[in-house]
This record gives C-alpha cells, sequence and structure tokens, in this order.
C-alpha cells in the first residue's frame, strides 16, 4: 500500500489522530500500515508469541508494554515470525532488541529503544482491548499508518 502520512493529515484532518513523535524506526521497512490489533503487557512478550503465531492479515499489531525500558517484548524471532505469518508491522512502547537484524527483515518494527534483555513470559496481560500511549487510544480494528514523517490512526481505512 503506497501512502504518506503527511498526505494523509492534509487530505483528512477531520479523520486521523497523529501519534506523539517518540518512536524509532528498527525494522527493515520504513512503512507499516493496517488495521490494529492490541495487546497490554509489561515485560512480559507471551502474548505476543500467541498473537504472532496466527495469520496477521497484513494487520498492525500495537503493544502497550508501558513503556518500559528494562526487557525487549520484540526481538528478530518475533519480528521473523511476524513477517511469516503476514503481520504488516509491530509498534511497540517499550523496547526491542536484536537491533541489527531487525534492519534486516521487511517488517515495520517501532518502539521507544532497545535494550539487549529478554522479556519474561508468565502470559499476564490482554489482548483486544484500546490502549493508549502517545498521546492517542489505539482501538483494535481501527486503521494505522507509519511512515518516517509519522504515525496517525483513523477509525476507518484512509487508502
Amino acid at each position: 500500500m503506497i501512502f504518506r502520512t503527511t498526505s494523509l493529515c492534509d487530505a483528512h484532518p477531520d479523520r486521523v489522530q497523529v501519534v506523539q513523535p517518540m518512536f524509532r524506526q528498527y525494522g527493515g521497512r520504513s512503512t507499516l500500515s493496517g488495521q490494529i490489533a492490541t495487546l497490554k503487557v509489561f515485560e512480559d512478550n507471551q502474548l505476543a508469541h500467541e498473537a504472532i503465531a496466527a495469520p496477521g492479515f497484513h494487520r498492525a499489531l500495537v503493544i502497550d508494554g508501558g513503556a518500559s525500558l528494562h526487557r525487549a517484548l520484540i526481538g528478530e524471532h518475533l519480528a521473523a515470525h511476524a513477517h511469516k505469518h503476514h503481520w504488516d508491522g509491530i509498534i511497540v512502547n517499550g523496547a526491542v532488541r536484536d537491533v541489527d537484524r531487525l534492519a534486516a527483515l521487511d517488517i515495520g518494527v517501532l518502539a521507544l529503544a532497545h535494550v539487549p534483555m529478554g522479556a519474561v513470559q508468565r502470559h499476564d496481560g490482554t489482548h483486544a482491548v484500546p490502549v493508549a500511549f502517545a498521546g492517542v487510544v489505539f482501538r483494535p480494528g481501527e486503521w494505522l499508518y507509519a511512515d518516517i514523517d509519522g504515525i496517525v490512526i483513523s477509525d476507518q481505512r484512509l487508502v
């Protein structure tokens, strides 16, 4: 899908919410888009493993990790599985790891930072719930568009 977030903002100023500019690009693709699927976790990526194992249908997985920078929620293996299962990309309100390997994968991955420590797997958290961070609420089923200029979300498909 070809889009520019700047053009979406210009064409649909009343239909988009702009996510605060706090995320860094880690994946090998600088764009990602699709319907939103959500997880709310804290330093635990077991639900991410489960979500990514299911068909992604070119959706965008939004993980609210509570902005923790102590443990990485996504690394090379999860991102590779996400690509294999047709997820368009992942946004992490938290940390990732395996930075050089993420950059080699054809998937969009955005996060706050990177850290070498991996996540625990306690199976704590929830899925398919609205999550709020970076000045917006990400709701399952809404649409997300991200490129080098930023991230926007809309309650309807824009392209």
